[in-house]
């Protein structure tokens, strides 16, 4: 691959018209590897997304080409949905998909700081369900953080909406390690799994599990588990279990501690097994927590 010359996001001006359909506005968002556009499809005059690569390397294009495929295959209303894959004149890849309105979760923690337990329950089941369906086709995400987890405003009130599928993989499937090089990593080791810190790891369902645990911990308490320097966070990751979420919240039950720490167990026997189970005992959790607080 001969590599292109740095991307200028600016290079693609409002008016820009791709692949003679979408029409491009102003840039949205930036990520390490990409820069994402508010664009009109010209046709149907529809608002989409548009998710240009911004990197040139290997590694990126085939992140970038297993985000569309394996996110394309996925139809649920809890995840954005992608419209179509396309290139510039460049050869540069983009990517159309639904556009949302709202924030993610990462926002919306440092705007109102940590969940009632009903909104906690409530997003934990609606993530759940949608990382159902990518179990159901052999996916597991890999990267859940609060960065991937958008609150939608639709006419029906708001939806939570998984992003990124950039390193996800399928089930015993080849696909990029968590460890890329030394010091160097994939995703946010505080939402890592045990197993994804080596090598030969076994990833499936039960990792994303721990991950959905960690997001319901932060939403719970303001802070993840584990918390400080690289050596000390994957220190804890392997080896420690965290305070119970009651610890740093008092009027937190025994229930929610319970579902939690089952989602952190170091061993991926010892989690829920399934997406669809831990669902059941949140919304469980949820009914019990009313009752007790009401």
């Amino acid at each position: 691959m001969h590599p292109r010359p740095p991307f200028n996001p600016n290079s693609l001006p409002p008016g820009m018209v791709l692949a003679g359909k979408y029409e491009l506005a102003q840039p949205i968002g930036w990520g390490e590897n990409s820069v994402v556009y508010e664009a009109t499809h010209k046709l149907l005059e529809r608002k989409a997304a548009v998710k240009v690569l911004a990197k040139t390397d290997e590694e990126s294009e085939r992140r970038f080409a297993r985000e569309a495929k394996l996110a394309g295959s996925l139809s649920h209303p809890n995840i954005v949905e992608i419209y179509e894959v396309g290139r510039l004149e460049d050869g540069r890849a983009f990517l159309a998909m639904e556009f949302l309105v709202g924030e993610t979760l990462e926002e919306r923690l440092l705007r109102i700081g940590p969940f009632s337990i009903h909104d906690a329950m409530k997003a934990g089941q609606e993530l759940l369900y949608a990382l159902a369906v990518a179990h159901e086709n052999q996916i597991v995400h890999r990267d859940l953080r609060p960065q991937n987890v958008f609150m939608a405003e639709t006419r029906d009130g708001e939806v939570l909406k998984v992003l990124d599928f950039g390193v996800s993989r399928r089930f015993g499937g080849e696909g990029d390690s968590i460890l890329t090089r030394p010091g160097s990593f994939l995703g946010d080791i505080q939402y890592i799994a045990p197993e994804q810190l080596y090598e030969d790891g076994s990833i499936d369902q039960r990792t994303d599990i721990y991950a959905v645990g960690v997001l319901l911990y932060r939403l719970l308490t303001g802070s993840p588990p584990f918390t400080g320097r690289t050596a000390q966070l994957l220190i804890a990751v392997t080896e420690s279990m965290p305070p119970a979420p009651s610890t740093r919240r008092p009027e937190l039950t025994s229930d929610v501690d319970r579902v939690i720490l089952t989602a952190l167990a170091k061993k991926p026997a010892d989690r829920f097994q399934d997406a669809e189970s831990m669902a059941e005992a949140l919304r469980l959790t949820s009914l019990f927590s009313s009752y007790v607080t009401s």
